[in-house]
């Protein structure tokens, strides 16, 4: 299977510069859309996690409780960027 079936799929109609001007703008506004909704979900995310709060005598901005340490760790994993 491709990595880029997107591309591997496109077919010109047209001029070829201009199909290609026109796809290239497809993907640019998708991948706009990706990036705010990456940047929604991280801002949602860390809203969370400044308010967790398991019950433990710690707080929510202290995280000591390993279900607090746990929970900390995941998101900052999930937020690294990847390759």
């Amino acid at each position: 299977m491709s990595d880029t079936p997107r591309t591997d799929a496109w077919k010109r109609v047209n001029d070829p510069i201009e199909d290609l001007h026109i796809f290239a703008r497809q993907l640019e506004r998708e991948l706009n859309a990706a990036n705010d909704r990456i940047k929604r979900l991280e801002e949602a995310g860390d809203a969370v996690m400044k308010s967790l709060s398991c019950g433990c005598p710690h707080g929510p901005s202290v995280f000591h409780c390993q279900t607090c340490t746990n929970s900390w760790e995941a998101w900052r994993k999930a937020k690294e960027v990847k390759p």
